[in-house]
Parts: structure tokens; C-alpha cells; sequence
């Protein structure tokens, strides 16, 4: 009687201890599943947010170039023009609507404590967007007041001109001079502004994806302007001559 209560119990206890076994390996399976599900969805996370970064750098060096070649074709030439406000041309009208940075593809910095970047990034492009609307605006006003009045005077680029500046601006009007004058102050100085912020808040981009992301491409773009580069060597190669 007894053997056969024993073996009765130990047959019971095989058959439980197969049911943990078997619990523990489908628990043991759907973890390790999640566990593998939870790192592929870091992972696409991960790679959703450095592209977001990224594309946003593209953008804002777009809107760099943009910049940086208006400033070179249209700015530096007559900058120091004595009458700038008549000597800088009327640019061709520009659009740069489909130009603009997602900034809700930002939004997973405010989880990193980078939040900061966001307003950056979004006050930049309102500086861009400042400066298309200053050049565009100016343009305007040059080309539809500026220039008839200019041709009624008898005033043909690249001939003399013989009336002096006192009677060209009393000729023009105040409003159409003191006008011409502030636009042409402001389009230079958002211009210049728009690009030392254009230029910091991208290398404050990659300084940023670079600590987050690591083990990341964060891509790097610099603005290589040839000009400051030929008159720097040129300088180097007179104070060179200069020494000898």
C-alpha cells in the first residue's frame, strides 16, 4: 500500500514540475521576444531622431548658402557704397516657402533636456524667413518707385550723373528716401545677423547630435568661403615677403 502512495506522489510532482518547466520557458521565450521587440523599437526610435537632426541641418545649410551668396552677389559689393540705399540692386524675387525646418520632428529633445535647441532652431528660421521678406520688400520698392523716378531724371547706369545727392533725394521724396535708407540698413544687418546664426546654431546642432547619438552619423557641413580664404593666404604670403 505504501509504495504505491509513493509512487502515486512522485508521478505528481513530475507532472508539476513539468507544468513550471514548461510555463517557465513560454514566460522565459515572451520575454526574451519583448526584450528583442523593445531594442528593434529603440533602435528605429534612435534612427527616426538622427535623421530628424540630420534633415534639419540640411535645411538650415540650405538656407545658409542662400544667404551667404545674396550677401556676397548683392550686399558685400556695396556695402560701404556712399549711396547704398540706390547702388544696392533690386534682387530677383525669392521664394523659399518649401524651405522650412519640421520642428515637430525636434520634439524628442525635450525628453534629452536639449528643449533649449527647439526655440534655437525655430528663432534661426524666423531670421531667414526675415531677411527673404526685407530683400523682397526692398526690391519692390526699387524697382516700382525707385528706378522710374531715376529714369526721369535722366539717370542711366554707369554715365554720369550730374545732379548732385542733395537734389537727387529732394527729386525722390522724403518718404521714398528715408524709406530706401532704413530698408537698405536693415537688409544688411538681418543679413549679416541671419548668418553668424545660421552658422552657430549648426555646429550647436552636431555638438548636440554627437552627445546624444555617439555611436551615430551626425552629418557636418561648413561654409567654405574662397574669398576670405584667397585674402588670407594673400596676407600671409605678403607678411611672408614682408619678414625675408
Amino acid at each position: 500500500m505504501f509504495p504505491f502512495a509513493i509512487q502515486q506522489q512522485t508521478n505528481h510532482w513530475v507532472e508539476i514540475i513539468k507544468a513550471l518547466t514548461t510555463l517557465v520557458a513560454a514566460f522565459g521565450g515572451a520575454w526574451f521576444a519583448f526584450l528583442l521587440q523593445n531594442r528593434k523599437e529603440k533602435k528605429r526610435e534612435t534612427n527616426t531622431n538622427v535623421e530628424a537632426l540630420n534633415k534639419v541641418q540640411i535645411t538650415l545649410t540650405q538656407q545658409l548658402n542662400a544667404l551667404t551668396i545674396f550677401n556676397k552677389d548683392f550686399i558685400q559689393p556695396y556695402k560701404d557704397h556712399p549711396i547704398n540705399w540706390i547702388a544696392l540692386p533690386a534682387a530677383p524675387h525669392r521664394d523659399y516657402s518649401k524651405l522650412q525646418v519640421d520642428g515637430g520632428s525636434l520634439a524628442f529633445l525635450v525628453e534629452k533636456n536639449s528643449s533649449a535647441l527647439i526655440s534655437k532652431v525655430l528663432v534661426v528660421e524666423e531670421k531667414f524667413k526675415e531677411v527673404m521678406n526685407v530683400i523682397n520688400l526692398r526690391s519692390n520698392i526699387h524697382v516700382d518707385q525707385l528706378q522710374p523716378k531715376l529714369a526721369e531724371m535722366g539717370f542711366i547706369e554707369g554715365k554720369p550723373f550730374d545732379f548732385s545727392l542733395e537734389k537727387v533725394e529732394s527729386l525722390l521724396g522724403t518718404q521714398l528716401v528715408s524709406g530706401l535708407k532704413r530698408l537698405t540698413n536693415d537688409l544688411i544687418f538681418v543679413t549679416e545677423d541671419a548668418i553668424q546664426s545660421h552658422e552657430e546654431i549648426i555646429k550647436e546642432i552636431k555638438a548636440t547630435g554627437i552627445k546624444l547619438f555617439p555611436n551615430k552619423r551626425i552629418l557636418s557641413f561648413e561654409y567654405m568661403d574662397k574669398d576670405k580664404q584667397y585674402n588670407k593666404a594673400n596676407a600671409a604670403d605678403a607678411k611672408s615677403s614682408t619678414a625675408d
